[in-house]
């Protein structure tokens, strides 16, 4: 018989017939193999929580000190009257009158005004280009109000065109673009916050500030107002569409703020007056 088989014979009816099969096998037992599991399990258990319970008893890592920052001795922010500046800073203010930004001052008026920060260091430099705290904090207030009343905001448009008209004009602190109508032979413009129909704008301000040409200028503009009652015979012979040479609005004074003025042969007179330690 071939290993691990066996044979029986048995009888159905008259006959007898026989059989071979392959019987199972016995399940071994897995005591020993348990056994051997769990030992190993409760070593590294055992390792782990060693591992872990010398690693808490370590003592705690060294704190650093806190780093040191060095402050340069040259201050000059804005507290409230208590600034100091230095003789350097003396010189440049008498050596550059009116030219001289306080970044501190700038940042301060930032918050909250949603003005563009060349604006903001023009009006500075007009109000606030000084030592004397005094007349640093007046001109702080100075600028205040005159962004208040007269930088346009998209929102106050119709405030700023009622003000025009009822006063006859009104200077106000807006971005100016014009192009040339070359079918018309003339210049128009327009504000880029103050909503107001294209109008007519001298050829001398297209001419000498050629950026106006060019996406345009932000400046101080004082705008006038006049209105004109046509007769009805007029009116009859007029177009039926109004263009810019309509418009009631016309510029009476424009003074640009992003163009520079440096004077070169100043700056380098000037100069002389500093010594450089090399």
């Amino acid at each position: 018989m071939a290993f691990n088989k066996k044979r029986i014979v048995y009888k159905s009816g008259k006959h007898y017939y026989s059989k071979t099969y392959h019987p199972k096998r016995k399940q071994e037992s897995n005591h020993a193999l348990g056994a051997a599991a769990a030992a190993v399990g409760a070593y590294l258990f055992n390792g782990i929580g060693e591992r872990s319970l010398a690693s808490s008893r370590q003592p705690p890592a060294a704190q650093l000190p806190p780093a040191r920052i060095e402050t340069s001795q040259r201050t000059f922010h804005y507290t409230g009257g208590n600034n100091h500046i230095d003789a350097l800073d003396h010189k440049i203010v008498e050596s550059f009158p009116g030219k001289i930004v306080r970044k501190d001052l700038t940042a301060m008026l930032k918050r909250g005004a949603n003005v563009p920060t060349f604006v903001l260091e023009y009006l500075l430099g007009m109000y606030c280009a000084t030592d004397d705290e005094t007349a640093i904090t007046a001109g702080i207030e100075k600028i205040r109000k005159i962004l208040a009343e007269n930088y346009v905001r998209p929102e106050e448009s119709e405030k700023i065109k009622s003000l025009i008209r009822e006063r006859g004009e009104y200077t106000v602190i807006d971005k100016i673009s014009a192009h040339l109508d070359e079918y018309n032979d003339y210049y128009v413009a327009r504000f880029a916050n103050l909503e107001i129909e294209p109008f007519l704008i001298q050829s001398e301000y297209a001419v000498n500030y050629t950026k106006i040409l060019m996406g345009g200028i932000w400046c101080i503009a004082r705008i006038g107002y006049t209105y004109q009652q046509d007769s009805m015979e007029d009116e009859k012979k007029r177009r039926k569409k109004r263009g810019p040479e309509d418009s009631p609005f016309r510029i009476l004074g424009l003074k640009p703020i992003q163009l520079p003025n440096l004077d070169a042969a100043e700056m380098i007179d000037k100069r002389k007056e500093f010594t450089t330690f090399l």
